[in-house]
Order: C-alpha cells, then structure tokens, then sequence
C-alpha cells in the first residue's frame, strides 16, 4: 500500500465488526419464544457489546468482536421504543461494562419461520435505524450522547425443533462525501506521543471514567514541540478546542475494537462523520484509536493513531448520506448465518459450552497463548482428597483440567463439609463416604463433563513396619500407586504427614513424573514443585548457582530438589504419640485455599513453558519488570506466611543424598522394587544406610571440637 502524504492522501478505511453469540444468548432466545414471546413478532430491545481489542500483532486479521449473551436481553427495554429512549445502553445491563467495554443497544426482530425472516422488509428496518442516526448527528445529540453512535439490527429465525438460528446483523455507518481520508501513515502511540504524553491520555481516559469517545487537545510550544495535553468528554470538544491555535493538534478518540494497523474500528466511522458536521471549519483531526487496557505498568503498544484525518469541507450543507452494515455470512455473502445448537441445547452440553467459552475469553486478551487442550488433556493424580485435595480439584477444574483421580484411605467425617468443599453432611452419615469416591462424585456433580474418579488407597510409609499379615496388601497398594502415577502426567502430593509423601515422591522420580507439593502449616504454607532429575529423556546435571541480576538459578529444572532434599534424616514416623490438636490439621482456614490455587496456578505455568516440567526456576524480582514468560515467575518453592501475608520464592537444590529423590534410591527402586521399599518400611535406618547419611553421622560424631592448646580465642 502506497505511504499517505499531505500531496496524496489515502482513503480511510474502516474495519467491520463480527458477530460473536454465546451460546446462552440463543439458549435465552429459545426460553424467551416458548414462554413469552410465542407467536408475536414485536421488535424487542437488546443490549450488546464491544472491547477494546488489545490485540496481539498475530491476529492483527481477526475481525473486532461484537458480542451477545444471555445477559442481552434487558428487561427494562420490552421493545424499540423503549431502547430507542435508553439514554445510555451500560444502564440496562445488569452488570455494569469494566474499563473497556462498550455497551451499545439495537432491536431483535425475531420472525416465526424462516419465510417470515426472508420477507421481513431489512431494507426498511436498516433505513429507519440510520435515519434516526443521522438525525442525532446532525442535530449534535450525538455529541452528548456519544454512545448512540453505535447501534444495530438483529434479525433472526429460531427453529426450535432442530435448534437451528439463522441470523443477521448490521451497524449501520454513515459514509461522509467525499469520503474520509487520511494524510499521513498510521502509527503506534509512542511514535506520535511522547511517554508523558501517553500516560496523560491513560489518566486523562480514565478520569472520564472509560467514556467509549472522548475529545482532546495537544498543544504545541512555540518551539514546535509538545505541551500540555487535555482530554475530556466528547461532549465537550467545543470547549477545548475553543482556543487552540493553528499549531494546535485536535484530538478525538474511541475505545476501538479494530485489530487492524492500518484501519480504524467500525465506530470510528460514525465519530468523524459526528465531528465534521458539527465542527464545519474543522480541516483535520487526529484520531487515536485505543486498544490497549489501562494496566499498571501501562502498555500502549497495540493503540493506533491516525494523524491528520482529513475531514469534509461541506459537511454542513450534507444531507442524509448512504449507509452501510450488513454483516457478510461465513462464506462472504450478504445473506443471514445460520448456527445449529442442537447437541449444546441440552443442558450438560450447554454447561461445556459456558465452561469452554469461559476460558477462551482469557486467550482471546489477557493470555493469547493459553493452550486449553493441553491444559484440559493433562492428567492430574491428587494424592490426598482432604482441605487441599479438595481446594486443587476445584482449581483445576476451573482451568479447565477435565481427568482428576483422587487417592484417599479415610472417610467424611462431621468436621469435614465446612472446610473441605467437595462434601456435604449427608457424606457424614452413616460412618462417612469414602473420602476419595465422595469427591470424585461432587466434581461430576459441579460439571457433568468431569472425568473424574476416586480410588481408595493407603500409601505405605517409611517408620510405619508392615507386618506378614499385611504384606500382601501392602504390595498390591504399592503396585497400585505406581500404576496410579504412571497414568497421569502430574502428581500433587496433599497427604497430612511427611512421612506420606515419601512413596510417591520416589516412584514420581523413577519414571520422570512433575510432582507438585503442597503443604500446610498453622499460618505457613509450601508449595514446591520437585526437580524432574531422572527421567530417561534428561540426564541428571549438578545445577549450578543464580548469578547476579538473573532470574534462574539453572538451565532447567534438572538438579533442582524435592521435599526431602533438605533433610539429614529418614523420613520417619510422626503419627505415634500425638495429642489431638496434633492428629487433626489445624490451620487458618483461608490457608488451605490459598495453598491450593498456587499449586494449580504453578501447574499452569510450567505446562505452557516452553521447556515444560524443565522450565528453570525463577527467584523474586521488582514488581516493576516484566517477566520474561507470560504467565509470569515460574518458582522452584513458594513459602508463605499468612503473618505477615507474604510469600517468598526459594530455590533447593538436589541432594546427592537424598532419601526420596537421590540417583541411589531411584535406581534402588528401579531395581528390586517392592523388596526394596519394604526395607524402607521396616528398618527406619535403612535409608540412612543405603544413601550414606549414616556414614555422615558418624563423621560428623566423631569430629572433635575442643580447641587446640595454643588457641588465642576465648571460648
């Protein structure tokens, strides 16, 4: 494309918006048609919706989103009329739009079959709309009214019986004669604006509370550069320009939903068409069309501004001018869409479909490379089904994680419903359910698509010997458990002794498995993920130290520790003479949930690494930077204290002595199994002995300290 110049200007050109429906807008529409609406076809008021696009350079093709939902159906505005009046459409909403969105209100004309939605006189319905636009702009109520700028037509058919909606949409613009255009090039914000600038225009925006239009003024020195920048209503436009100078620059702006660089959004059309009219000396204008939300620190790389806009010189003398606004079908003719809900009409699937759209809005803005499938294909082993087990399941299953098997050996007992949130009073009842299958049933429960189960299961433990009776048992639990994490892709280790957490921190280790650990303590928590140091695709490396002023302390995850690292000791038996408020879990009860959500959100982040369960760990850093990943810091440990509400990242490495994840027990396991665990289980010094901490001991015991004869210090 040719570069705009002052000698040759460049059409504006303008990008449409696209129709995007959630599902549960039609779902409403149906109840809506059987219920109430039946047989009549009266015009009835809507209220829709737009964003700033704050879209990413790979989808600058996409085209900016207007959205519906259940939530569109505005019971205040029971026809035309009574939307046409609406002073502002954000007021019918029942959740007032956040920074960013803008709401805009149109007219549903549904017809009883699909000849009426094809003899249904559009033409006319476009027309009048436009009209009725024009007029506000002609006359100046839409520059107290801004909002009015942006309105549309929905006309549709709902075939009830095959749960099939034909629809079609128009937002009816007005093209200026001559047509719009445009000086000189597009450009980002920081090429036009300076960085004070840029964050006058934030704070200016949002001191007019987010208003979808604004009018502004950029003064210039007399030096020829940038002064002082006001910004304001567009209601207000005649003030600030009142005394602007020819060397002045005049600003208009919109939150834009375009994603194109080259092009503003659709409601721009209508805004300067509103300016020429009512400014009709006006030459030029710039626009700045906004994409970008108003986060801390601000980032304004995706807004667009459009200098030297160059407006009608007749505008005042212009009378009804064309209109344009129908939405092209899928196949790029100007007929109405057509969308079949037949499978999601039922209500579990419609559930799916909420849950499913729920999550694609984080990746349409806030996380564009939020990889769901991966997420919703990862299968997750919660060993432990108690106040944490029960707080990660409902996090991940908010993530979209969509296959969770619970391991628990204990039942719901009466203390359980109020901090535990996957169980009621009646799973008291009777003795209690089985912990692991109760949860498992109250996940189906919440959602229908959960592939959920619950297996009963004791983990043997070091220090707790296994007598010959139960011997057998022991070995099929053993068996089972390592069965148990070789299907699954993570582990996360909720049990309520340490000692509990030894058997799966090995058999993780030994095929390679991410293990996350969370654990709780009255007012501290823990949550660490264990280096992934043995599996046969990454060979164990010694980690080396962080250096100054870099975030990870490795090239990756191998080397980094795992809950056992840090202990001189075998893990043995804590369970034996504890008094009550030992044996039950006694924390602050918003801990646990706490504890559980960085669990999940530390899973979160690692699969979408790009070295996954090797990606390296990342220490504190200020507030101010930016981390490098997305999702942001990925930490080795997070310990956190509730007393002071402060969490700190700590980075433990591998032990070559390690009792849990060292290469002579995992290669100990590897090779005589169940025998060797057994050991484990029976002799609580045998783990000592194998990884030579005995050895250690005793040198260490054997060590004198008294000081030399000849010593100068004074002990």
């Amino acid at each position: 494309m040719e570069q705009a110049s002052p000698e040759r200007p460049q059409l504006l050109q303008f990008q449409t918006f696209s129709s995007t429906v959630n599902a549960t807008f039609w779902h409403e529409l149906a109840q809506r048609k059987l219920e109430r609406y039946k047989l009549s076809e009266e015009p009835v008021g809507i209220v829709g919706s737009y964003c700033c696009s704050a879209a990413s350079a790979s989808s600058a093709q996409l085209a900016s989103a207007f959205m519906l939902d259940d939530a569109s159906f505005v019971e205040s505005a029971t026809n035309a009329a009574d939307a046409a009046d609406a002073a502002d459409p954000a007021a019918l909403l029942a959740t007032p739009p956040r920074w960013g969105q803008v709401a805009a209100d149109g007219t549903l004309h549904n017809a009883n079959t699909l000849d009426g939605l094809q003899r249904l006189d559009k033409r006319r319905l476009f027309d009048q709309l436009a009209a009725q636009m024009w007029h506000e702009i002609e006359s100046g109520a839409a520059l107290a009214a801004p909002e009015r700028l942006v309105r549309f037509v929905l006309v549709s058919y709902a075939d009830l019986k095959a749960f099939k909606f034909y629809y079609w949409f128009a937002w009816p613009a007005l093209a200026a004669e001559p047509p719009l255009s445009v000086s000189r090039p597009p450009c980002a914000l920081h090429q036009h604006f300076t960085a004070a600038e840029i964050e006058e225009l934030s704070a200016g925006w949002a001191a007019c509370a987010g208003l979808a239009f604004v009018a502004g003024l950029r003064r210039r020195a007399a030096a020829g550069t940038a002064g002082p920048l006001s910004l304001g209503p567009l209601s207000a436009a005649a003030a600030l320009w009142a005394a602007a100078g020819d060397s002045d620059e005049r600003l208009v702006g919109l939150i834009d939903p375009g994603t194109q660089p080259q092009s503003p959004g659709w409601p721009a059309r209508n805004l300067l068409l509103l300016i020429a009219r009512q400014f009709p000396g006006l030459r030029t204008v710039t626009l700045v069309c906004w994409r970008d939300m108003p986060n801390a620190p601000l980032d304004a790389s995706r807004s667009r501004v459009f200098a030297g806009v160059l407006l009608p010189t007749d505008a005042v003398q212009m009378t009804m001018p064309k209109a344009f606004g129908w939405e092209a079908n899928h196949q790029g003719q100007y007929a109405p869409r057509m969308v079949s809900l037949a499978s999601s009409m039922q209500p579990q699937r419609l559930a799916a479909s909420a849950v499913e759209l729920n999550l694609q809005l984080i990746r349409w803005r806030l996380l564009p490379s939020l990889d769901l499938a991966k997420v919703s294909g990862t299968r997750c082993l919660l060993l432990g089904a108690g106040t944490l087990g029960c707080n990660v399941a409902r996090a991940l299953m908010a993530w979209g994680v969509r296959h969770i098997t619970l391991v628990d050996s204990g039942r719901v007992s009466f203390s359980n419903p109020v901090r535990q949130p996957l169980f009621h009073f009646a799973d008291c009842l009777d003795g209690g359910k089985p912990k692991a299958l109760a949860a498992a049933d109250e996940l189906k429960a919440i959602f229908p698509g959960m592939q959920a189960q619950g297996v009963e299961l004791h983990i043997a433990m070091p220090g707790h010997p296994v007598s010959p009776g139960l011997l057998d048992q022991t070995r099929a639990s053993v068996a089972r458990l390592e069965a148990l994490i070789a299907e699954h892709d993570a582990v996360f280790l909720l049990l309520d002794s340490r000692e509990a957490r030894w058997l799966p921190t090995l058999i993780a280790a030994s095929h390679g498995k991410l293990v996350i650990n969370a654990a709780l303590g009255f007012d501290t928590l823990l949550v660490m993920r264990h280096g992934v140091n043995h599996s046969p695709s990454q060979p164990s490396q010694p980690s080396q130290p962080a250096s100054a002023g870099t975030t990870a302390v490795a090239p990756d995850s191998t080397g980094l520790g795992c809950y056992f690292c840090n202990d001189v000791v075998a893990p043995q038996n804590s369970l034996q003479d504890r008094s009550l408020d030992q044996q039950c879990t006694v924390t602050r009860p918003g801990l646990s949930a706490m504890c559980s959500a960085l669990a999940v959100e530390m899973l979160v982040s690692l699969l979408h690494h790009p070295l996954g369960v090797h990606a390296p760990a990342d220490v504190a850093c200020d507030i101010s930077q930016t981390p490098e990943h997305e999702f942001g810091l990925i930490p080795h440990s997070i310990r956190g204290f509730l007393t002071h509400f402060t969490n700190l990242l700590v980075v433990g490495h591998a032990f070559d002595r390690c009792t849990a994840c060292s290469r002579t027990v995992v290669e100990l396991y590897r090779r005589d199994g169940f025998d060797f665990v057994l050991k484990a289980f029976n002799n609580p010094t045998y783990l000592e002995d194998v990884t030579g901490i005995t050895d250690v001991k005793k040198e260490l015991a054997d060590i004198s300290w008294e000081p030399d004869d000849d010593t100068d210090f004074d002990l």
